[in-house]
Parts: structure tokens; sequence; C-alpha cells
């Protein structure tokens, strides 16, 4: 349906159907190098994949909504293929941040969160719910599961040795404290949103389903939150991430300027002033001009 709007509406676009054993990091890569603007239709790890391949490229992205929960479109004001259609057409050019995560020998971007230690298995498994259940009831599930078994991970984080349980690493500024934040004022703040939980010995379970499904993290023992414009994580057993080694940095949009509270930012390289241009903008997603 949404490929069929986008033949009637953009007779004159290239369309691209990768198979299901494509890999998509290539087909992604090699309609860039040959386009002016790349769409990508798809939900948000498509979008992640399609951001890589605009910013190697230096081409504009246009999202197009076609997954389960599209968190970045929704945030960027792209609701449906009809909206990625229209602001094609408006000409206007918008620029958002894109966090990066780099280990020894390779770099993940991401456009809404990264995460580790029991904050992951509880995403994952909220989202095989939530479209049958809804969202609160999903991560009420998901939480219970999560959160009776899974076990702190030993970590340094910007320097500091930590039990972490949970942790939460968001691009640019969420809105709110719960533990599935999906809404941001802007897309170009230049600020990675850190949240982690850090225990002791005891793990406190009951209270930290309670927080969860209370939607307020900060009544966890051991939440801590600050902004920044880097995080920098090693774990000496390698539980964090393959290699054990990883940073969290951002790309910033040229306009913004970091904005540090909490803790002092991690000694990772300075973040490259740089974001991914987006097709279309709408207020206070991002800088504009016109094509």
């Amino acid at each position: 349906m949404t490929v069929g709007l986008l033949e009637r509406e953009l007779p004159a676009a290239e369309i691209v159907r990768p198979a299901s054993e494509d890999d998509i990091d290539k087909v992604l890569a090699e309609a860039a190098a040959r386009a002016d603007v790349l769409a990508v239709v798809g939900g948000d790890g498509t979008v992640n994949a399609g951001a890589r391949a605009a910013l190697t490229h230096d081409v504009p992205l246009l999202v197009v909504p076609g997954g389960t929960f599209d968190h970045f479109s929704r945030a960027y004001g792209i609701e449906s293929p009809a909206d990625a259609i229209a602001a094609y057409r408006n000409g206007r050019l918008g620029r958002v941040d894109v966090g990066s995560v780099q280990s020894t020998d390779e770099e993940q971007l991401f456009l809404n969160t990264a995460s580790f230690g029991a904050y992951t298995e509880i995403v994952d498994r909220r989202e095989r719910l939530e479209r049958r259940l809804g969202k609160w009831p999903a991560l009420a599930i998901a939480a219970v599961r999560t959160l009776r078994r899974s076990q702190p991970v030993e970590l340094d984080v910007d320097g500091h040795r930590r039990r972490v349980w949970l942790a939460f690493v968001g691009n640019c500024v969420y809105g709110t404290p719960g533990a599935a934040p999906s809404w941001r004022s802007r897309l170009d703040d230049g600020r990675l949103d850190i949240r982690v939980v850090a225990t002791g010995r005891r793990v406190p379970r009951v209270r930290a389903v309670a927080a969860v499904l209370a939607g307020h993290l900060p009544l966890m023992p051991g939440y801590r939150a600050w902004h920044a414009g880097g995080l920098e994580l090693w774990s000496p057993a390698g539980g964090c991430a393959s290699p054990a080694t990883a940073r969290c940095r951002r790309w910033r949009a040229p306009s913004a300027s970091p904005n540090t509270a909490g803790p002092s930012p991690s000694s990772a390289p300075p973040s490259e002033p740089r974001g991914v241009r987006m097709a279309g903008v709408r207020p206070g997603r991002g800088r504009e001009r016109r094509y």
C-alpha cells in the first residue's frame, strides 16, 4: 500500500525492493550513492540504517512510516506516508542529531535510544507484546519478567566503577522520567539523555518493578540522570558490549551547543558537529533551509 502510494505520487522516484536475503546496509548505501534524496520505508531499525547511508553519502533522508512503532518518524512529525510525501514536496530540509555507539572495530548509529543491562531486555519484551496488549500492559509484563531475574553488570561509567542494573541513553532529551519515554521536544538539542540505575549487592527488585509501573524511574534506589555530549563505558568482563570497550557519542546539529549537567562529561573525543539532513521539517524539530 505504501509503495503503491509512492509510485503514484512520485512517479519519477526509483523504487528499490530489497529481498529478504539482501544486506540492507549495502542496498541502502548503493541507493544513497545515486540519490538526490534517500527515502526509507520501514521502522526504526531500517531508519537507523538509512541514516548511516545518508550520512556517508551526504544526501537528505526522507522517513516514510512503515514499521510497527515508527517512534522516530512520529517524533519528527511524520505520522503517515502521505505526511512524508508532503514533507518532500515542501522543499525544506531539517537537520537532526544522530547518536553513535563506538567500539574498537565498529560503530552503530541510533536516532532514538541505546540501552544496556536489563533495560535492553525490558524494551525488547515490551515491543514484542505492545501491538497485542497495548503499551502499558506490555511494559508491566516485560518489567516483571525481566527484573525478577536480571543481574547487574560491573562497568566503568565515565571512569567510575558501578554495578549497573539498567541504563538508557537517549538521542536528545526525552520529556518523561518513565521507563518507556517516547516524546522529545527537539531533535537537535546537542545532548544525550543518560539514565542509569546502579545497585549494591542487594538488588531492589520489588521497588524497581513498582518504579517502572509508576512511570517514574527516579523512585528506584541508585538512579542517576544527566545530560552530556558523550558517555564512555568499559566492561572488564565484556558484559556491556562486544568488544568490551564502547563509547556513546553524538553528532550534533551545527546550531546546537552542548549543555552538561550532573557528572562530568566523559573523556571521549569531542563530538563531530554533524547531523543527518532530513527532507521536510516541523516547528521545533531542527534547523531549516530549502533544497
